[in-house]
């Protein structure tokens, strides 16, 4: 199974070895091969407080079997709904030791969708203003789409929501990278193993907007956008106010 890849309600996504719980089953199998060999000795020779004592054991010893049947059939990740797989990096985490709770994959339907915004500290409170309120995406290609303003982040951060946001990948963020890493970025096409190692310049905020099922069918997966939260309704006056601001948020990076 590889990121990308669609699948249907009950498809085998992974499976996940446990020695010690193999090893378990196998003892256990051992021991009730060897208890029935001893009940038919029992049967022929009649010894029938001996028969029912291993009849016990029996039922004692398939009990514990269906248990751990059922904690190997657990051992085997299977997708609970149709979609498409979603991974972090799943080739690296083969033959690898996971811990219970550990995520390996989403399966995410095309109504899972949701835009993540970074605004700008300077934008902040006009955004946080806009909570429950439609918002206009602009695509590179002018496509329109609408989202809702769900949540907005508390406080600022500089860290990089995603490698292709950094300007060092295209992306429009300003971000510094640590020198043992630079050396790497020729290698990593989306820069997402030194992601740790990046920082903004400037710490943004982070919004969650939720799209409707009309229009999460319509956006492609990891396309960027242009969130309009309402400046588009705002005054001529308050677009140059705005402007103004992140060109001198601009100009101070610039210089630094």
């Amino acid at each position: 199974m590889n990121e990308g890849d669609k699948v249907e309600a009950g498809d085998l996504l992974a499976t996940i070895e446990n020695r010690e719980l193999k090893q378990r089953v196998a003892e256990l199998e051992i021991a009730q091969k060897q208890n029935d060999i001893r009940l038919r000795k029992a049967i022929e020779s009649r010894e029938e407080s001996e028969r029912l004592n291993l009849l016990d054991n029996r039922q004692a010893i398939t009990d514990k079997l269906a248990t751990l049947q059922t904690q190997s059939d657990q051992l085997n990740v299977v997708a609970n709904r149709a979609g498409v797989v979603i991974a972090d990096d799943l080739p690296s985490k083969l033959n690898t030791y996971i811990h219970e709770g550990d995520v390996l994959m989403v399966v995410a339907a095309e109504s899972d969708k949701e835009v993540l915004a970074v605004i700008d500290q300077s934008q902040v409170d006009d955004v946080r203003k806009q909570i429950g309120q439609p918002v206009r995406l602009v695509s590179p290609g002018r496509q329109t789409f609408w989202a809702t303003l769900d949540q907005l982040q508390p406080r600022a951060s500089d860290r990089v929501p995603n490698a292709s946001l950094a300007a060092t990948h295209g992306g429009p963020l300003a971000v510094r990278v640590d020198d043992a890493s630079e050396a790497s970025s020729n290698d990593d096409r989306l820069g997402e193993e030194m992601i740790d190692t990046m920082r903004l310049l400037q710490p943004h905020f982070r919004g969650v907007l939720k799209l409707p099922r009309d229009e999460a069918q319509r956006l492609p997966a990891g396309l960027r956008l242009e969130a309009r939260f309402g400046w588009h309704r705002a005054s001529i006056a308050k677009r140059v106010h705005l402007w103004f601001q992140n060109a001198l948020a601009q100009a101070a990076q610039e210089t630094r």
